[in-house]
């Protein structure tokens, strides 16, 4: 039997530290991605570039969901071809917001290159990243033990 959690504050606006110029809001899709759900965790299967645009999408869906009551989100970067500092700020500002409301965001199957911007930007301190989606799974498993 499932137990509600209670309501907790999701934070609304994405943090900027820089002013951003304005970017076209129509035509321009530099990412798709789909949705799953697994045993209570939310699966989203990134395609293509995350980018300022494309990482905004993705931070609007992750707040709804959390808005929603998920708890439990992966990030599978498998086709994720390029990732700039728009989109790492995405990434990280996504597991603030999970934090903050008692959940978390993990990622798995990063390319080569995004491991290797994880790793420059020591951001791999931070986000926990696995090698397959049967490790990522678990280890919402082994933290919930």
């Amino acid at each position: 039997m499932a137990v509600a959690s209670p309501p907790m504050a999701v934070p609304q606006g994405r943090p900027s530290g820089r002013a951003r110029a304005a970017l076209p809001s129509k035509g321009i899709r530099t990412m798709a991605f789909t949705e799953r759900h697994i045993d209570g965790v939310v699966i989203l299967d990134l395609n293509g570039q995350l980018t300022e645009l494309s990482g905004n999408e993705m931070w609007e869906r992750i707040r709804e969901l959390a808005a929603a009551g998920g708890r439990q989100i992966l990030l599978n970067l498998a086709e994720v071809a390029y990732v700039d500092s728009s989109g790492l700020g995405t990434m990280v500002a996504s597991f603030v917001a999970m934090k903050c409301v008692g959940g978390a965001l993990k990622l798995f199957n990063p390319t080569r290159r995004t491991r290797q911007l994880l790793a420059v930007t020591a951001l791999t301190t931070v986000l926990q990243s696995f090698d397959s989606e049967a490790l990522a799974l678990a280890s919402f498993t082994a933290a919930a033990e």
